[in-house]
């Protein structure tokens, strides 16, 4: 197998990279036009300076031909060993082996692209020490988040405000026991909420409630059998009963716990009674 030991210039620090490439792909014919026309080393480092000043900022100074891999194995080792390329500031290289471990490392940045190099090495142009700082998103608290309970000195009533209108000459926070024996009320016109005492008498054009949390209640048509949700503020049809319609009624027998389902036109057994026992014993 054809490879061969490589080193490049990089024309803006005049540093250099040594390195050695060896595939497959390589022949008598092709080995010439391979380095700097199909393969642009192996390091992560020379493929970012690539992209950041162009494949014309680095020349070729070098090339060793080898007709077996472990030749070009061995010179590269021999070769930045010598001269100790990791610790070498004209080196871009990070170990002094193929298979060595990198040596103490530290960030550099541009301002959008990071990289580590070995410390001791000069920054490339235009890097500074320091690490690219990714820009976070902001996230804007909305609704309920945005908002706190308080307590208005002069009426007394307790109000949800946003926390930025908090003022402390009109308002106080609460206190945990201040919730006792409270109902929430709303508006339904202005939308306004707040919490009054339960003996308290509900202001004109206000209601049970909080608008935010409004409870329903069920409501079925005898005739039709369907059944109807509808919100405790609004005022069901005429021709609706309160309840839900349940095509099926519960019946157990006190002497054995046992329940049935049976519809409602249908009768019972007999020995039992309307109802269910939700006793482990007799639950089914």
């Amino acid at each position: 197998m054809l490879s061969y030991f490589y080193i490049i210039k990089f024309c803006e620090t005049n540093q250099y990279y040594a390195g050695s490439r060896y595939t497959k792909k390589l022949t008598e014919v092709n080995i010439k036009n391979d380095l700097w026309t199909r393969y642009f080393t192996s390091s992560k480092i020379i493929k970012m300076l690539i992209n950041l000043f162009g494949k014309n900022s680095f020349k070729v100074v070098r090339t060793k031909i080898f007709y077996d891999t472990k030749s070009a194995k061995d010179y590269e080792i021999r070769f930045l060993r010598k001269v100790d390329a990791k610790n070498n500031p004209k080196m871009l290289n990070q170990s002094n082996s193929v298979f060595e471990n990198s040596p103490e490392l530290q960030w550099i940045t541009n301002g959008i692209i990071s990289t580590m190099i070995p410390k001791g090495k000069p920054l490339f142009p235009g890097f500074r020490f320091g690490r690219t700082q990714k820009i976070t998103k902001q996230h804007i608290n909305r609704g309920p988040k945005n908002k706190i309970h308080v307590i208005d000195i002069e009426t007394n009533d307790r109000l949800m405000i946003p926390k930025e209108s908090f003022d402390s000459k009109k308002h106080k926070k609460p206190d945990l026991a201040y919730n006792r024996n409270r109902i929430w009320i709303n508006n339904p016109i202005t939308k306004e909420s707040k919490i009054i005492k339960q003996d308290s008498t509900i202001p004109t054009g206000w209601v049970k409630g909080n608008p935010r949390r409004q409870k329903t209640t069920w409501y079925h048509d005898p005739h039709t059998k369907i059944n109807y949700q509808i919100k405790n503020n609004e005022y069901p049809p005429s021709n609706l009963v309160k309840g839900r319609f349940y095509p099926f009624i519960w019946y157990t027998c006190p002497l054995t716990n046992n329940n049935v389902l049976c519809k409602i036109d249908d009768q019972p057994p007999i020995g039992y009674v309307k109802g269910r026992n939700l006793s482990m014993k007799g639950h089914a």
